[in-house]
């Protein structure tokens, strides 16, 4: 094709004519961030073997610490309660880097915001236009749905912020779950710890299958079956083709236009009606535009999407080892009792203490 205004009026076929303006509209090939993705998986996979090397380490001082010998994983291992706190350390890891994967999601939805707006501010201008030319097309819009879309507009432009607000209350409550065993009220019981993991889990299934929904967009619009691919290239198509037949009706009825006033003709009424097709065709082309890039913004979440889903997977496995290791239903009586014997002891020093203080005082 030629590249430009230049190339194109070189061509026989437009001999005699003036071509102003001549866009070329290339639409970039998108593929899929495999390797970003598959490099998320690969770290999390390593970071969570780093997780079971720490747990297995610290919880082996703990147990030298009070002279227990080793008898299992789970009795006195890296799933033991000598390891609640490195995996306490690890809960607080995976909510962190699942709030870096969060922010990666909510800067590339940014994108996805500004044109759904965009298409919002489209639908109820047109919806509004008093131009004669669309009174069907605006027949075959519900008025029910043009008043709601008009009432809570403004809520679009919240849209990146509610994506990520499940996987920001699953931040928060594995943050919880995390310092809790670190504290020293009731020691070795790690009650509140349970009851926050429980609602954790409840949270991830929900992220998890909200964040699929991202990731997914993106692969079925790229590897679509024949039916949903032939209605995706249907409105790609329209909206790549429609904006520059408009824009060349116009232009051809400006020129009949201006040989028509050139000739003597009252052309007022026709310059008016064309004055209206103009705005028209100016909010067809924003409409168009934001159409074909909704499906550049819905594969530009292909990344975050799945880095969410690995962060999902990574604190799920390390939510439910902090349970195990924790006793899930059980509690670590050997903290218990050695709690008690802490504050009976206090309770006999002060019993001590009291009869000394009364023989003084005669």
């Amino acid at each position: 094709m030629p590249i430009d205004a230049a190339a194109v009026a070189a061509l026989p076929a437009f001999s005699g004519m003036t071509v102003s303006l001549y866009v070329v509209h290339a639409v970039p090939k998108w593929s899929p961030e495999w390797g970003s993705a598959i490099g998320a998986i690969i770290g999390l996979v390593i970071l969570s073997i780093l997780t079971c090397v720490l747990a297995r380490g610290w919880g082996k001082k703990n147990r030298d610490d009070v002279g227990v010998k080793y008898s299992g994983c789970c009795e006195t291992g890296c799933c033991s309660f000598f390891a609640v706190k490195p995996w306490a350390v690890s809960e607080v890891t995976a909510a962190i880097l699942f709030l870096a994967f969060l922010l990666f999601l909510y800067f590339r939805a940014a994108g996805l915001t500004d044109v759904i707006m965009t298409l919002v501010q489209v639908l109820i201008e047109v919806a509004n236009s008093n131009v004669a030319f669309i009174s069907q097309f605006q027949a075959m819009i519900p008025p029910t749905i043009v008043q709601i879309v008009t009432q809570y507009q403004f809520l679009v432009q919240y849209l990146a912020v509610a994506i990520i607000v499940p996987g920001i209350l699953v931040v928060i409550l594995m943050l919880l779950a995390g310092l809790c065993p670190c504290g020293k009220c009731h020691p070795g019981r790690y009650g509140v710890t349970k009851c926050l993991i429980i609602l954790t889990d409840i949270l991830l299934i929900v992220c998890f299958v909200f964040y699929c929904i991202f990731a997914g967009l993106a692969v079925v619009i790229e590897y679509a079956p024949p039916q949903i691919a032939s209605m995706i290239d249907q409105v790609t198509a329209m909206c790549e083709v429609m904006p520059a037949e408009i824009n060349q009706l116009i232009a051809d009825n400006t020129a009949a236009i201006d040989q028509l006033a050139a000739s003597g003709q009252d052309v007022t009424e026709l310059r008016g009606q064309l004055t209206d097709i103009e705005g028209l065709a100016a909010t067809a082309d924003v409409g168009c535009e934001s159409m074909l890039q909704l499906f550049v913004e819905f594969q530009a979440l292909f990344l975050p999407g799945v880095c969410c889903i690995v962060g999902v997977l990574f604190a799920m496995y390390v939510n439910n080892t902090l349970c195990c290791v924790a006793g899930c239903c059980k509690h670590n009586q050997r903290a218990v009792d050695e709690a008690e014997k802490k504050k009976n002891g206090d309770v006999q020093l002060s019993n001590i203490n009291e009869p000394a203080a009364e023989m003084v005082a005669p």
